[in-house]
């Protein structure tokens, strides 16, 4: 190769990495561009002005614009940054109004005295319909990659079974519902504050506490919505789910995992849509395993 040739030859590296959005996502994010996957300014509610909003596989990471290398040794700067990872997403909704895509995040952080869980909403609120469609459908799929593959190393889901989804139940002890492919798995759960974690000042540790029981969803009968009612002191939408408790037994009993020996339960959700939801979920998973729609589902609102 001659010289001519070798003033000519590309030299392969990173371009512009003392950037100022380089050197946030490596220093405040602790994260890399290989992690990021998207990277938008945007509006939010109750703020005239922009935000930078940052989606990583395993983290979503709010702040003011970053315009400046100086920005992450700013105090003022940083007392806007919000670092939510994965386990810390409580539900995630939206609504497109006004060609704009609202997309509504609701997450847990806990009290400093680490006692009592927060539940926070933002709003980030996107100009272009697609680009919010496409951020939510990144954020979803991210969160169940992240919940998968917890699940399946802290509860008893037994090869080869799966997970599906989880649903947060509204009750006095912190409980959770996670569906497999074949059961539904009644769990009680603890959060706690986790000081370990640097720039994160919402950290939380989510740690299964107990198994309660599980419930063979091809012993389920009905699924009843039972609206809210004053006389009974209902004030939340519950399902009542009726079962065959011989089916379930024996299926428990198989598997070796701990089991209702109730005929029927009772779980409230925090709201309509996603008490539907969980009705779509069970439908779904009884056709699968029972190749019938012969499971009842009867509403009372």
């Amino acid at each position: 190769m001659d010289s001519k040739s070798e003033d000519k030859k590309i030299n392969i590296g990173s371009l512009n990495f003392n950037t100022p959005f380089n050197l946030f996502i490596k220093n405040i994010c602790h994260e890399t561009l290989e992690t990021m996957i998207m990277h938008k300014n945007i509006g939010i509610e109750g703020s005239e002005k922009k935000c930078s909003v940052v989606l990583f596989k395993t983290k979503l990471v709010k702040s003011d614009i970053i315009d400046s290398k100086d920005f992450i040794n700013d105090k003022t700067k940083l007392s806007s940054v919000l670092i939510l990872d994965m386990n810390q997403f409580f539900n995630i909704d939206y609504e497109i109004k006004e060609n704009v895509y609202n997309l509504t995040i609701v997450y847990m952080s806990m009290n400093t005295n680490g006692k009592s869980v927060n539940y926070t909403q933002i709003m980030l609120k996107f100009d272009n319909i697609n680009e919010g469609k496409i951020f939510r459908y990144f954020l979803e799929k991210y969160k169940n990659i992240y919940w998968q593959e917890f699940f399946e190393k802290w509860i008893p889901i037994l090869p080869p079974y799966i997970y599906q989804q989880h649903f947060f139940l509204k009750k006095n002890d912190n409980r959770i519902v996670v569906l497999t492919d074949k059961y539904l798995i009644n769990i009680e759960y603890q959060i706690s504050l986790n000081k370990k974690v640097e720039q994160n000042q919402h950290a939380i540790d989510f740690k299964i506490y107990k198994v309660k029981w599980t419930l063979f969803i091809g012993a389920f009968e009905e699924l009843q919505l039972i609206g809210r009612d004053k006389k009974k002191k209902l004030s939340d939408l519950m399902i009542k789910i009726k079962l065959n408790s011989k089916k379930n037994k024996d299926f428990a009993s198989k598997q070796k995992l701990p089991y209702k020996s109730k005929s029927a339960v009772d779980f409230v959700f925090f709201n309509e849509k996603l008490s539907r939801y969980f009705i779509y979920q069970i439908k779904r998973l009884y056709y699968d395993i029972t190749k019938t729609n012969n499971i009842k589902i009867t509403e009372n609102l």
